[in-house]
């Protein structure tokens, strides 16, 4: 979003010098007139660089590597019995500096309920980090102060589809909480139905030596159960 803004300003200032140079091409003493060649060169060069700022944003490689460091600050709440250095020096930490060149520098880790106070001064302030972990109310506080950049060319462009499925495998309602006027303003916290099924492990050699079925049906799990106990 950034890109496209930049870019467009970029295109009315060339815009802007080149009207400006056919004025003054044709404002001084004994100045020539354009020639209708040169002034559809001008327009055709114009149009090109506005064409060019409006053009959508490439889909980027989710997985590419900065050349140069980035430093990216962040802040999130962290579990009582873990403490900062946990964080800091992670296995992800670390590989999201090996992988990426990403420099994650928490500016603030502390347990739920001190988080949440923190968070509350910090959106009094507007003194933000890059990257923070924040209720749906605080998410929407801060959209409504303008703290937030919309995330909604970044995620298209840079999130795998994979990624995309597994995140929406129990439907959209934890992005559409975080859309507001067709923008995405955050990334939900959601765990794919893989992550949280249950299975059923059975002992073949009992299955086997009680001489039961496998257990496909309520009724022959019922059996199994009374079988083993």
């Amino acid at each position: 979003m950034k890109k496209r803004r930049v870019t467009s300003i970029l295109a009315l200032g060339l815009s802007a010098v080149l009207l400006v140079s056919q004025l003054g091409c044709g404002s001084g003493v004994g100045a020539e007139e354009p020639s209708e060649e040169s002034k559809t060169t001008q327009a055709e060069a114009s149009q090109e660089t506005v064409e060019e700022a409006e053009a959508p944003i490439e889909k980027g490689d989710p997985f590419g590597k900065y050349e140069e460091p980035v430093k990216v600050t962040a802040m999130t709440s962290i579990a009582t019995t873990a403490s900062a250095t946990d964080y800091e020096n992670s296995l992800w930490s670390a590989k999201m500096r090996e992988l990426f060149n990403i420099d994650i520098e928490y500016v603030f880790l502390a347990a739920k309920e001190q988080y949440d106070e923190r968070v509350n001064l910090m959106l009094a302030s507007g003194d933000l980090p890059d990257v923070m972990n924040v209720s749906l109310t605080q998410m929407h506080q801060m959209i409504e102060a303008g703290l937030l950049q919309p995330l909604t060319e970044v995620f298209d462009g840079y999130v795998t589809d994979q990624a995309k499925e597994a995140m929406t495998q129990d439907g959209t309602f934890p992005f559409d909480a975080a859309t507001v006027d067709g923008e995405l303003y955050g990334i939900p916290w959601v765990q794919p139905r893989i992550e949280t099924c249950h299975a059923l492990f059975v002992n073949e050699k009992w299955r086997k030596d009680n001489n039961l079925p496998e257990p496909d049906t309520w009724e022959n799990f019922e059996k199994m159960i009374y079988a083993f106990a």
